[in-house]
């Protein structure tokens, strides 16, 4: 097991968390969401979002 792997967790959620504080985030409209079919699941294309300001200091 990686020494570092529960720090590197932990940063990735205060910069997700920071991220989502600043911004609202929307699904594109019209874009075709398929899993891919793996032994992990993530979507087949990607996932198309737009991002705004919150607008918060």
């Amino acid at each position: 097991m990686c020494l570092g792997k529960k720090f590197a967790y932990t940063q990735m959620k205060m910069v997700d968390a920071s991220f989502l504080w600043r911004y609202f985030v929307e699904v594109v409209d019209g874009q075709c969401v398929v899993p891919k079919e793996t032994t992990t699941l993530y979507m087949k294309h990607g996932l198309l979002v737009k991002l705004k300001p919150r607008g918060i200091c």
